[in-house]
């Protein structure tokens, strides 16, 4: 989708490069690369006719538009979540199919088989005894990919297991049955593995899953429909959490709300600040130190103050919209009700002024796990004050979330996973700018409402 902003020609008549807004669907990276690859040089070429005499000079230029990509659903393009999911889908058919296919020729020709219809047992019989412990297999395999993708290639995993289960199991059978006709028809064990791939290669190379489908020949489109579309569900779109799109809608349609940050100097509290002004939001940072701020914004207010004085924070953060606090301990060895104290005020000045909304930061180490209370132990004095502060927190009456990260880096990127009431699996580590991410996103899609929110990479 290309947005075309308002006063573009004027702006482009200026020298001023405006901005031109495409929205890409990043599940395919494949298919989307080729549209935005045509776009951007389309549009050095498209005014070439129109940049002529005294506009010259903007035909010379980097470009006179400035492209500007949102890739939706996946926005970091991680190519993992498109293939890994697939490979599923690839791997079970390809086995599934060979193994079938090669078992009643087996038995033919090792002269086998007439012993099997000997016995008294159906032909349907012997059939479900050749299909039944490849299902088994099938599913060890499933097990196997679902791991791998979890904890080697950390894809994304959100929905049902059980549903992903019988679903499978209806593909898995569609699979042996396409390799019993095969070993039924074939005369030999290289004829079935030949029929193996006269189906294999088709239906990969049809699915969409090497090449994108929509960019095949219509009568290719028309054969993969027709043969492999009850085969063929999306696994791109498995890979991510299940509400990802109506996130991705809902990040493209923000609402403006004036935030109040505390913490602000800190490098988390940064991140929130460097965000939420991105995203266009009117940001109040209240702050020890004033001076420590040195980012400059139209929509950025910087009021000193103390966050343990519940007057002067009701005084600041009247007329706000919700309030982010990001305060953490520089000392966390040493005895501290920092957290507990600030919690006090900032609860107390909000229902005062009728804010509701509070996002805080707390500490994966309260949740349960051995190495969390080894965590717990070490950093005793900081967890007590922090599980203080969670206390107010929940008691407050507020609109509130608490986040509970797990060791925080300065990786640059904003993605991660959340969980309420529980830590996600396997995470062991999280960005600050993630962090940022989560804490924002909770209020503008106002999620997580009075939850403990687990949130890792």
């Amino acid at each position: 989708v290309v947005n075309i902003p308002e006063n573009f020609s004027r702006d482009l008549l200026r020298g001023d490069r405006p901005e031109v807004l495409v929205e890409a669907d990043a599940t395919d990276p494949v298919a989307t690369g080729t549209a935005l690859g045509s776009l951007g040089s389309l549009f050095d070429t498209a005014l070439q006719n129109d940049l002529k005499g005294s506009l010259a000079t903007l035909a010379g230029t980097s470009g006179p538009i400035d492209l500007r990509v949102h890739a939706l659903y996946n926005p970091e393009v991680v190519t993992q979540y498109n293939i890994v999911p697939g490979l599923m889908g690839v791997i079970l058919t390809m086995t599934m199919v060979m193994i079938t296919g090669l078992a009643i020729t087996r038995e033919r020709e090792r002269g086998t088989m007439e012993n099997l219809l000997s016995m008294p047992t159906r032909p349907s019989e012997v059939l479900i005894g050749k299909i039944v412990p490849y299902i088994l297999v099938g599913y060890i395999q499933i097990t196997v990919i679902l791991i791998a993708a979890s904890f080697l290639f950390h894809v994304p995993m959100e929905g049902s297991i059980i549903l992903l289960g019988v679903v499978a199991l209806v593909f898995i059978a569609a699979n042996l049955a396409m390799g019993i006709t095969f070993s039924t028809i074939a005369k030999n064990q290289l004829q079935a593995v030949q029929m193996t791939f006269f189906f294999f290669l088709p239906s990969i190379l049809l699915s969409g899953f090497m090449f994108p489908f929509r960019g095949m020949p219509r009568w290719a489109q028309m054969l993969g429909e027709v043969l492999l579309r009850p085969c063929r569900p999306d696994y791109r779109h498995q890979a991510l959490p299940a509400d990802a799109g109506l996130n991705a809608m809902i990040a493209m349609e923000r609402l403006i709300v004036k935030l109040f940050v505390i913490g602000a100097t800190g490098r988390t509290g940064r991140e929130v600040v460097q965000q939420a002004l991105a995203r266009n939001h009117q940001v109040t940072a209240f702050v020890r130190s004033p001076e420590n701020i040195s980012l400059k914004n139209e929509r950025l207010t910087v009021l000193k103050g103390n966050v343990m004085d519940e007057n002067e924070l009701f005084r600041a953060v009247q007329n706000h919209d919700a309030v982010i606090s990001t305060l953490g301990p520089r000392e966390v060895f040493k005895p501290s009700s920092m957290l507990h104290d600030s919690a006090v005020a900032t609860t107390r000045a909000m229902n005062r002024a009728g804010v509701k909304r509070l996002v805080v930061l707390s500490a994966a180490a309260h949740f349960p796990g051995i190495l969390n209370r080894i965590a717990s132990f070490i950093m005793r004095n900081h967890m007590r004050d922090s599980l203080s502060m969670e206390a107010i927190v929940q008691g407050s009456g507020l609109d509130w979330t608490i986040a509970r990260p797990p060791r925080l880096t300065q990786e640059d990127y904003t993605t991660y996973r959340s969980r309420e009431d529980a830590a996600p699996k396997m995470g062991f580590s999280l960005s600050r700018k993630a962090v940022a991410a989560f804490m924002l996103d909770g209020i503008e899609q106002k999620k997580h409402v009075r939850k403990i929110v687990g949130i890792a990479k």
